[in-house]
């Protein structure tokens, strides 16, 4: 591992040793030893060009990369100078999902924090589970959720520091007060590659909640992965999505994927599909994140009459998209539609093409191919998969990660995810080497 840019070594100390990693394979994913997320997407997309590009549209205006790279730091400055936040701290933010939310999650990144994204519904127990395990020592929160947020920190050992944010666009709030007469001039923590920057809490559904831990690394190569090879994102894009930020799959695809490409996210703190329908027509909204429930109420709106041609692709998550739904909108609109799987435990989705790739017949031999075990190309490593059990034609398994610390197996029953989606009857067949997670 490269020199650790954290001061506080909390996050490093917690991973499992090295030797139950897996072989990161990087090639085509060279990063600099000295990495910070936050810089990345903020200033160095200013330093490339895109200041005057729109980065964030959200309560009522939009925000350039210019304006957002300056909020940043501004933002940054106010959370070491006043608030006393060092290298690898960790630090919760609580917010439904507005451009506020992003500009805390970016600066935190910048002052070298780990940080923890949660959701707006979490209740004072659910947020204390969360922090006793990650020993929390500082918490961002939009003043219109601060109740539980301190009624938590009544009761907590580790977490010393809640500061309110304005979740609108009013920046009324102690943190932006704060950040107001700051330069606007920050110098991003030098953090390593491979420093934690980001715990990416399971919902706890199986027990206490778990944390995975991803690497300032991790978060460039999801976009340099998934949201280039496979969505083929461009300036020109602007994404639209109802997947709360506290989950990786809206991190994801409304702040890292727009944001390391130029493109322009819309944030909606009631992201229900009229809202959504309504920012897709008045935007001209070009790539989708939302779950099957909504893509039917967007099928039912477009038979009404609703304009949603701008959208070129539509990613689904947070439930089994339905082969109905997956056909209809593909006959309404002649556009793809992908199934993102696996998320939060890799940071990234496991999706069964890219926009461009060619499916191709099932081979005479995927039943011993599947025993056999194979390598799949990933957006963070190269895995040798050992899959169980044989292809079950005509039925679609749910494919189960496993992780021990940063070492995944992946395992499914019956048919194999990563081979084989069986939208119909007929099994279709992907390269794994064309698959991207």
């Amino acid at each position: 591992m490269f020199d650790s840019g954290h001061v506080d070594t909390f996050a490093r100390d917690n991973l499992p040793a090295q030797d139950q990693w897996p072989d990161f394979l990087l090639e085509g994913f060279e990063y600099p030893d000295r990495l910070n997320i936050g810089a990345e997407l903020t200033d160095k997309m200013v330093e490339s060009g895109f200041g005057d590009h729109t980065a964030l549209i959200g309560n009522g205006r939009r925000r350039t990369y210019k304006e957002l790279s300056d909020w940043t730091n501004k933002l940054a400055r106010a959370l070491v100078e006043n608030l006393g936040v060092k290298p690898g701290n960790r630090v919760l933010i609580r917010s439904a999902n507005n451009p506020a939310m992003v500009a805390c999650w970016l600066a935190a990144t910048k002052a070298g924090a780990v940080v923890v994204n949660t959701m707006p519904m979490l209740r004072a127990g659910e947020l204390s589970a969360i922090v006793d395990k990650a020993e929390i020592t500082h918490a961002l929160c939009d003043t219109r959720l601060m109740d539980e947020m301190a009624a938590c920190a009544k009761t907590s050992d580790h977490l010393k520091t809640v500061v309110g944010f304005d979740g609108t666009s009013n920046h009324d709030a102690e943190l932006d007060r704060l950040a107001l007469e700051k330069p606007v001039q920050f110098d991003a923590v030098a953090t390593s590659q491979d420093d934690v920057a980001l715990l990416g809490f399971t919902s706890g559904t199986t027990g206490n909640p778990k944390a995975t831990m991803h690497f300032h690394r991790d978060i460039l190569i999801i976009a340099d992965g998934y949201a280039k090879e496979v969505l083929g994102v461009t300036p020109e894009d602007i994404f639209v999505g109802s997947p709360p930020l506290a989950f990786t799959f809206g991190l994801g695809g409304l702040a890292v994927f727009p944001l390391r490409f130029g493109a322009a996210a819309t944030l909606l703190e009631t992201a229900s599909p009229p809202n959504m329908i309504e920012i897709i027509e008045k935007f001209k909204a070009t790539v989708c994140f939302t779950a099957p429930t909504a893509y039917r109420a967007m099928l039912q709106a477009m038979e009404e009459g609703a304009d949603l041609s701008s959208l070129r692709a539509a990613v689904s998550a947070g439930e089994t998209l339905p082969p109905p739904v997956y056909h209809d909108w593909q006959e309404k609109t002649g556009k793809p539609m992908l199934e993102a799987l696996a998320r939060r435990k890799c940071c990234t989705s496991l999706s069964p093409t890219a926009l461009r790739t060619t499916k191709r017949a099932a081979p005479a031999n995927l039943s011993r191919v599947m025993r056999r075990g194979c390598w799949m190309r990933t957006a963070k490593m190269r895995l040798w998969a050992k899959w169980g059990g044989l292809l079950c034609a005509g039925q679609r398994d749910v494919a189960i990660w496993r992780m021990i610390g940063r070492k995944f197996t992946l395992r499914a029953a019956g048919t194999s995810l990563a081979i084989a989606f069986l939208w119909t009857q007929k099994v279709t067949y992907i390269s794994l080497r064309e698959m991207t997670i």
